[in-house]
C-alpha cells in the first residue's frame, strides 16, 4: 500500500519507524512535514511504552536508548511526586513500576503494610527506593552501564521526533510543505491530498499526526467529543535551571497543585522544563504566571502559551485515516496519557490490524474492535486523571468544581467504595480491559496518597487477610534487588550522559 502520514513530530515519526521498519518493504511510505506548523516541543515526559520502543523490546526497530538520550536531552523518569494535591504541605511520591513481587491476585501486600504504619508508599517498589537513596536505574555492570528497564524518559519531543527521522530516513519519503485540502471519493475514503504547493499526493492509507490541527476528520466531519469533566484548558510553559534545586539532579517528575490547576517541573539533561496548566475560566495566562511566581519566589519567562479542549474524536480509525496522538485525542499533560497513548495505539494498529492491502487492513470489523479498545483506554485514562482530583483541596472554585466533576465518575466511585475495604488488584472493574490501560498498582498509588485507602483499613486489610508474611516477603525481596546491584547515583549518571 502507498501509507501516506501527514505531520512531522513525535507522533508522526514513530508511525513512520515503526511501520518501515516492521512491514520493510510492503508499504510505500510518505511523511509530510510542515515547516510552517511549529511542534508542541514543552517537555516532554513519557511511560514505560516509550521505552519498550527505544530499547527495542517491542520489535527490532534499530533503536539505541543512549543516543536517543543524547539526541533528545534525555533522562530517566523513575515516578512523580504529588505535592499539595490532597491539602497543602502534603505530598506523595507514585513510582512508575508497580509493586515489587505481587501475589497471582494481584495484591500488594508490602504497599498496604507501609500505609498502615504511615511510612513512604514509594518504597514499595524498586523504582521508589531508588529515588529515596538518590541513584538513577543504570547500575555498574563490569565496567558497562547497564539498567533493567524500570524508568521511563523525560526528553524533548522534537529531538525524539528528528531521532525516529534519522533511523527511518532511507526507507520513507519525506515531503516539506502544508495541506491544503483533502480529496474523497464518493465513499467518503480519502484518495488523494493536495498541498499548497499545487503538488497532489495519492495514497491508499493515510494517518493523521497533524496535532490539534486534525486534518482529516475536519474534512470527514468525524465528531470531537468534548470531555467537560476535564477542566484544565490552557497552560504557560517556562524553564528553570538547576541552580533553583541547588544543582541537585533527580529522575522524577514533579506535579504541584495550585490555586487553578497545577504546575509540572520535567527534569531534562540540560534544564527543568515547567508549566501551569489551568481552567482559564478562572484565570488568564498573565495572573497564571503571577501566581507561579509568588510561589516559587521567582521571575519566570514565558516560553509558550497553549490552549486545548479535552477530548476525543468519535471514530480514531474512520475508512482509510487513522488518527493518533493529538489528532486522535488529548486530556491533559498529567500521568504522560497522551504519548502513552500514541504509542498504544500504533502497537495495536501496526502489529495486529495493518496488513499488505487495504482491502484486508480497512474492514468493517477491524475498525469497530479497535475503536472500541481504544475508547475503553481513553476511558481509563480519564477516570485515572480525575482521581487525582479527589483528595481534600476545596481551597478554590476550581477545586471545588473538578472535584465534584471526579467525585461523580461512576469508575471512581466503585474504585473509592473498595478503597474503603481494601487495595485495588488488576482483575477490579475489568481495568485491563484494553492494550494501554493504567492499572490497578497506579490507582493505588492514588488511593494511598489522597488517603481514600487509609492507615486504618491497611491496618484491617493486613489482619484480615494475614498478609503480613506476605509483605515482609515482598520487603525481602525489595532489598535482595537492591542489594545485588553496583547502583550509580543521580549526578554520576547526568554525568556520564553529558559526556556521551
Amino acid at each position: 500500500m502507498n501509507i501516506v502520514i501527514v505531520g512531522g513530530g513525535t507522533a508522526g515519526w514513530l508511525a513512520a519507524l515503526m511501520i518501515s521498519k516492521t512491514f520493510k518493504d510492503k508499504h510505500t511510505i510518505t511523511l509530510v512535514e510542515s515547516e510552517s506548523i511549529g511542534i508542541i516541543g514543552v517537555g516532554e515526559s513519557s511511560t514505560g511504552f516509550l521505552r519498550g520502543i527505544v530499547d527495542n523490546q517491542v520489535y527490532d526497530y534499530g533503536c539505541n536508548e543512549f543516543d536517543f538520550m543524547k539526541e533528545t536531552k534525555a533522562v530517566p523518569k523513575l515516578g512523580i511526586l504529588f505535592k499539595e494535591w490532597d491539602g497543602l504541605n502534603k505530598e506523595y511520591m507514585e513510582p512508575i513500576d508497580g509493586p515489587a513481587f505481587e501475589t497471582g491476585l494481584g495484591t500488594q501486600s508490602f504497599l498496604s503494610f507501609l500505609k498502615a504504619n504511615n511510612l513512604d508508599i514509594s518504597l514499595s517498589t524498586i523504582n521508589g527506593n531508588l529515588i529515596k537513596n538518590n541513584f538513577s536505574s543504570f547500575y555498574n555492570n563490569g565496567g558497562v552501564v547497564s539498567s533493567d528497564n524500570r524508568h521511563a524518559y523525560n526528553f524533548d519531543s522534537k529531538g525524539a521526533g528528528n531521532y525516529f527521522k534519522k533511523i527511518c530516513s532511507d526507507s520513507v519519503k519525506r515531503v516539506i510543505g502544508d495541506v491544503s485540502d483533502i480529496n474523497l471519493n464518493d465513499a467518503g475514503f480519502v484518495t488523494s491530498i493536495l498541498m499548497s504547493s499545487g503538488e497532489t499526493i495519492d495514497g491508499d492509507f493515510f494517518i493523521d499526526a497533524s496535532g490539534f490541527s486534525r486534518i482529516f476528520s475536519k474534512k470527514m466531519e468525524i465528531e470531537f467529543i468534548e470531555y467537560k469533566d476535564l477542566t484544565v484548558n490552557s497552560a504557560i510553559t517556562f524553564k528553570l535551571d538547576y541552580k533553583y534545586f541547588n544543582n541537585k539532579k533527580f529522575f522524577y517528575v514533579i506535579s504541584w497543585a495550585q490555586k487553578f490547576g497545577w504546575m509540572w517541573m520535567i527534569p531534562r539533561a540540560d534544564f527543568i522544563w515547567c508549566g501551569y496548566t489551568y481552567d482559564n475560566n478562572y484565570i488568564d495566562d498573565g495572573q497564571a504566571k503571577a501566581e507561579i511566581e509568588e510561589k516559587l519566589k521567582t521571575k519566570i519567562e514565558v516560553v509558550r502559551t497553549l490552549k486545548f479542549k479535552p477530548g476525543r474524536l468519535e471514530k480514531t480509525w474512520n475508512k482509510n485515516v487513522l488518527s493518533i496522538g493529538l489528532s486522535s485525542n488529548f486530556l491533559e499533560p498529567l500521568e504522560a496519557t497522551s504519548i502513552h497513548g500514541t504509542i498504544a495505539q500504533l502497537n495495536s494498529f501496526i502489529h495486529l490490524y495493518l496488513e499488505d492491502s487495504l482491502e484486508k487492513t480497512v474492514t468493517a470489523t477491524k475498525q469497530e474492535i479497535y475503536n472500541e479498545e481504544n475508547l475503553k483506554m481513553l476511558e481509563n485514562f480519564r477516570s485515572f486523571i480525575l482521581l487525582h482530583y479527589t483528595g481534600s483541596r476545596q481551597d478554590t472554585k476550581f477545586w471545588e468544581k473538578i472535584n465534584n466533576n471526579a467525585l461523580n465518575n461512576e469508575l471512581i466511585k466503585k474504585i473509592i467504595s473498595i478503597s474503603k475495604s481494601r487495595l485495588l488488584t488488576n482483575f477490579d472493574l475489568n481495568l485491563n480491559s484494553a492494550y494501554g490501560n493504567a492499572n490497578g498498582s497506579l490507582f493505588n498509588y492514588a488511593l494511598c496518597g489522597l488517603n481514600h485507602f487509609s492507615s486504618n483499613t491497611a491496618d484491617k486489610e493486613l489482619n484480615m487477610f494475614n498478609r503480613l508474611d506476605i509483605a515482609k516477603n515482598q520487603e525481602r525481596y525489595i532489598n535482595e534487588y537492591l542489594g545485588s546491584r553496583n547502583w550509580i547515583t543521580n549526578e554520576d549518571f547526568f554525568d556520564y550522559l553529558n559526556s556521551k
